[in-house]
């Protein structure tokens, strides 16, 4: 694993966990807040229609997050890792 990329993950850790910690007060928020961030830490650009994919994938997530907080948070952190980086 590259410099580059343990940065990276780090960063995605620490956004994570700030924005997880609000994410009952506005998910909508949140959503575009992570996909904006991580949209940061690749060099492409994103296509609207790749963003509103992206945008459901993560809404879904969160969604999953309030039922379950703490395999949910597991499974956006892997899903910011695949998407991302």
């Amino acid at each position: 694993m590259t410099l580059e990329r343990k940065i990276k993950q780090a960063a995605i850790n620490t956004a994570l966990r700030h924005q997880l910690k609000n994410s009952a007060a506005s998910r909508e928020r949140v959503c575009r807040n992570l996909i904006d961030f991580g949209l940061q830490l690749r060099p492409r650009a994103c296509s609207t229609d790749e963003w509103n994919r992206l945008h459901a994938e993560l809404m879904s997530l969160l969604h999953q997050l309030e039922e379950a907080p703490a395999s949910g948070t597991d499974a956006i952190r892997v899903w910011m890792r695949e998407t991302f980086l």
